[in-house]
């Protein structure tokens, strides 16, 4: 599975690699040779000593579809599995673990969760899932996500 490195020249793309499974995380200015470097700075891509990818789009659909077209990252996908936060592999855990810290309507509709064991960050499959999933699916011209 792919490793990246996003600077601050890609803006939403780094949470969207996080929701699609893919270890991502912020560029401290040091190259990282497990790593492929994403940036929009022709400057930085040209200086960086490992593995980089130029990216020409401006919006983060258009960023994942040339990602998808380089590395074909769509074979990897295994979404909901990191936290968007801190990028760690969430856990799986039951409602009692976090019926304290969801809101009540979550804790009577929802009956699966996930948890990062990091920052402790909570999620569950909620409405606003599907409008992820819908942006996924056109942005890989999938059928299904």
């Amino acid at each position: 599975m792919k490793n990246f490195l996003c600077d601050d020249t890609i803006g939403k793309l780094m949470k969207k690699l996080r929701l699609l499974g893919f270890d991502s995380k912020p560029w401290s200015g040091k190259c990282e040779p497990d790593r492929i470097f994403l940036t929009r700075s022709r400057k930085r891509w040209g200086n960086y000593d490992g593995e980089s990818f130029l990216i020409f789009a401006d919006d983060w659909k258009s960023q994942l579809k040339e990602l998808e077209i380089r590395y074909s990252i769509s074979k990897e996908i295994k979404p909901f599995t990191r936290c968007v936060e801190c990028n760690t592999e969430l856990i799986d855990v039951n409602v009692e673990e976090v019926k304290t810290v969801i809101p009540e309507r979550v804790f009577l509709s929802a009956d699966h969760f996930k948890k990062c064991p990091n920052c402790g960050r909570v999620y569950w499959m909620g409405t606003h899932v599907e409008k992820i999933k819908d942006d996924f699916k056109e942005v890989f011209n999938a059928d299904e996500f």
